[in-house]
């Protein structure tokens, strides 16, 4: 017998990482930013890091922390 089992298992994840892509990322992104999951997933708005990523602005620009 021959086992595709290893071959299936990428194609299953990928097929639903599109089809997941599809139904719900891509309508938020188009709803824009007062989508709570746009908002979650943003990291840089307009040039600045925002939220918890803030701190990686003076790592980003190799400004010593204090």
């Amino acid at each position: 017998a021959v086992d595709n089992l290893p071959c299936e298992l990428p194609r299953d994840a990928s097929d639903s990482f599109g089809h997941d892509l599809v139904t719900q990322v891509f309508p938020a992104l188009l709803e824009g930013r007062g989508n709570a999951m746009v908002q979650r997933a943003t990291i840089v708005l307009e040039g600045e890091p925002v939220g918890p990523y803030k701190s990686l602005k003076d790592w980003a620009l190799g400004t010593p922390v204090v």
